[in-house]
């Protein structure tokens, strides 16, 4: 009878572990909890993906905008040179046949007025040189502006492309977490069928031993209750 008695407890107390080893698993491992990490991983792994050709194509325009502005800074500097140049030469004719003119009327004007007018043209020649530098200055500073908005726009796509990496190691990370749950799952699931085994091992020893051990009168009563 110490037997049996023994054999039940055992069998009680197998029940239990049965019970906390499964409700740890029902919390631990939900099918619904597991299914909705999957499903944002995968929702995730397609925003960076977007994420990336979207940076492709950032990277692709930027190359393309600052090969166009460099190249229309420099057309657009070369037809103002060449409309530099035109008008200089256009002038320095009309001032040689002004001065042409003059030589032939020099016996009519005196050589203070000459040099004079000589002086007064030269004046505006270098004046008009000085311009012409000050534009030149101001379209180098905004190639210099074009570049440092060339070189942001770089800066910008840089930190947009760490963030798009750290993104993917964390998830990478999450994916690594929901496979370790799952091989705990597994783990779970082997030791609640060790256990059960184990359980009816125990139930069947401890029925046949009684119906071995127990008086016929004994057994007849068991049966009618």
């Amino acid at each position: 009878m110490a037997r049996v008695s023994e054999a039940s407890h055992s069998k009680s107390n197998i029940g239990r572990d049965n019970k906390q080893v499964s409700d740890k698993a029902s919390a631990l491992l939900d099918t619904s909890m597991v299914a909705e990490i999957y499903s944002k991983i995968e929702k995730v792994e397609e925003e960076c993906k977007m994420a990336r050709d979207e940076n492709m194509a950032l990277r692709e325009t930027v190359v393309e905008l600052k090969e166009e502005l460099q190249n229309e800074a420099l057309k657009e500097n070369v037809r103002y040179r060449e409309q530099e140049v035109a008008e200089i030469r256009t002038m320095m004719k009309e001032m040689g046949e002004k001065i042409m003119k003059q030589k032939e009327r020099v016996d009519l004007i005196s050589y203070d007025s000459v040099v004079e007018q000589v002086t007064e043209q030269r004046d505006k020649l270098q004046k008009e040189a000085v311009k012409i530098l000050d534009d030149k200055l101001n379209i180098e500073q905004e190639v210099v502006e074009m570049n440092k908005q060339v070189n942001e726009c770089r800066e910008q796509l840089k930190v947009s492309f760490a963030e798009i990496v750290r993104n993917e190691e964390k998830f990478s990370r999450e994916v690594e977490r929901v496979k370790q749950g799952n091989k705990i799952e597994e783990e779970i699931k082997k030791d609640v069928g060790r256990r059960r085994g184990q359980g009816k091992a125990l139930e069947d020893h401890g029925g046949s031993y009684a119906m071995n051990h127990i008086n016929p009168p004994t057994i007849a009563a068991m049966k009618k209750v």
